[in-house]
């Protein structure tokens, strides 16, 4: 039976990854899918090389030993961060908890399948981080095959300890919130704070990486003091084998006893009884609303409820306001870098081209057709037209987006100490960019929909209008950022430029507009 719930749950990772079910998927969608994925553990992989490669001279320096228990420490926190992501969705929250619970299979079986599927991504995340770091550190040196065996051990036994670690913070978040009422603002909160932990460490890497090259005696005494595994770690890989097993036999210990804690309180974390919100009644006037509000309330509330949707469609909201505060905090540094690269008058233009390339990542209509799924006989059962519904979504999308991108340009307005017209160029493009590229997004999923979708996951990130519409926004952008500073400036100024491209948008919105009003709304009733 293990082995058989073991099949189900690592087809099931395969589906999500190769865009959804294999009998809706085409062999050409999945050729496309595994194109992606076998692209990005490349273009990982290559990006962990080129750190690991910065991190080289500690080997000269004697401290071998140092470059493999921070390549390990990273390998962790990436896959342990990802354990936690899934463990709750994947352990406590999925949809056949029940169902398996009610068959006559052991608790522990159903936990053991669960566990192995997310060993399997821990897996693979230690592999794209582990490889690049032996090859760096072996490239031209003899003895190879002894050291691809320890680092084969090594990555087993990290997988473990990665595995534990987010497993243990998934079951603390699990029992913390098994009988909290709002369980997505918990999630929310939680992407949002290892996001934000991502993109410091992202952005501080190259300050990390100097200051552990300067200071690598001290940094070494510290890991071997107070995190001595990642020491047994880097010497098991620099040739000591037996602190290397002791590594391996510390990880199967930890791990055994976090199925064994697992196991003990996985029945009645799924089974807890959630806390049923009761108001008292009031008695008050019922308002009045239109229905073009009402139907844009709806998409908010949608929106605002669903983690997945918010987290994934709507980041770009929140990346574009932390721009604006940047922008305005280090407006000396821009200023600086600007004059080195002979740039200092396209700082207006940049503002405005910036803002377009951060609307690309805002793709909040992309799949607002598809979520409605098998609910969709609500909204159809409505004497609603679906010309209205249709709208609502795309004014949802500019509601979401479109007063934090003007906040931000009037931020980079007065930081680019740009003229009016510049100014109100900063403003106004970047709205109709976020129109345009709605209303491309609704057209998209009207004619690439996934309705029959298990999790909101499915149309939200691995649905193909999302790709569709990731890569068409990006284009757009990227066609209204690059031309003029390479090509075009000699033979026109920054407001000719932007001005007619704000015309493009316009007209390019309009025909969507009209796409949808007809075409559109004829597909949306025929789904």
């Amino acid at each position: 039976m293990l082995k058989l719930l073991c099949a189900v749950r690592l087809r099931l990772l395969l589906d999500a990854v190769m865009g959804g079910n294999r009998r809706r998927r085409s062999r050409g969608m999945a050729a496309v899918y595994a194109a992606l994925l076998i692209y990005l553990v490349v273009a990982l992989g290559g990006m962990f090389a080129l750190g690991f490669s910065a991190l080289r001279p500690l080997a000269d320096m004697g401290l071998g030993w140092l470059y493999f228990a921070l390549a390990g420490i990273a390998a962790v926190v990436l896959a342990a961060g990802s354990t936690i992501l899934m463990a709750q969705s994947q352990l406590y929250d999925a949809k056949d908890n029940e169902l398996l619970l009610s068959l006559p299979i052991a608790p522990g079986v159903v936990l053991a399948s669960r566990t192995l599927a997310l060993f399997a991504m821990d897996l693979l995340i230690v592999l794209v981080v582990l490889v690049p770091a032996g090859v760096v550190f072996w490239h031209g040196q003899p003895g190879g095959l002894p050291g691809s065996f320890a680092l084969a051990l090594g990555i087993l036994a990290v997988s473990l300890l990665a595995l534990s670690l987010g497993c243990l913070f998934g079951w603390l978040i699990g029992l913390l919130t098994a009988r909290l009422r709002r369980r997505n603002l918990m999630t929310v909160l939680l992407s949002l704070i290892l996001l934000a932990a991502y993109f410091y460490g992202y952005f501080r890497i190259n300050a990390l990486l100097q200051t552990i090259l300067l200071s690598g005696a001290v940094l070494a005494e510290r890991v071997r003091l107070f995190l001595w595994p990642f020491y047994a770690f880097g010497m098991g890989l620099e040739g000591n084998w037996g602190l290397l097993l002791a590594f391996l036999a510390v990880t199967v210990v930890v791990t055994a006893l976090m199925l064994w804690l697992l196991s003990k309180t996985f029945v009645t974390i799924v089974t807890a009884r959630r806390p049923v919100a009761r108001t008292r009644y009031h008695s008050r006037d019922i308002r009045e609303t239109s229905v073009r509000k009402a139907l844009i309330n709806r998409e908010l509330t949608r929106f605002f409820t669903c983690p997945i949707y918010l987290l994934n469609s709507g980041l770009g909201v929140l990346m574009t306001l932390v721009a604006g505060v940047a922008v305005l905090v280090k407006r000396e540094l821009l200023f600086t870098l600007a004059s080195q690269m002979g740039a200092g008058d396209l700082i207006p233009f940049f503002a405005c081209a910036g803002l377009c390339v951060l609307g690309s990542t805002v793709m909040i209509s992309a799949p607002s057709v598809s979520l409605e799924g098998r609910y969709l006989w609500v909204i159809r059962s409505l004497p609603v037209p679906s010309r209205a519904v249709l709208r609502a979504k795309l004014w949802a999308h500019i509601v979401l987006s479109a007063p934090v991108f003007v906040l931000c340009g009037a931020m980079l307005w007065w930081t680019a100490e740009a003229s009016l017209l510049m100014g109100v160029l900063i403003l106004v493009v970047p709205v109709l960019y976020l129109v345009c590229s709605g209303a491309f997004g609704l057209v998209i999923n009207l004619l690439l929909p996934r309705m029959d979708w298990v999790s909101e996951t499915e149309p939200v990130k691995q649905g193909a209008s999302v790709i569709v519409t990731m890569l068409g926004n990006f284009t757009l952008a990227a066609a209204v950022a690059v031309p003029y500073p390479l090509w075009l400036r000699a033979a026109m100024t920054p407001e000719v430029y932007l001005g007619v491209w704000a015309l493009i948008l316009m007209l390019a919105s309009g025909g969507f507009l009209a796409w949808l009003d007809k075409e559109g709304t004829r597909r949306f009733e025929a789904l």
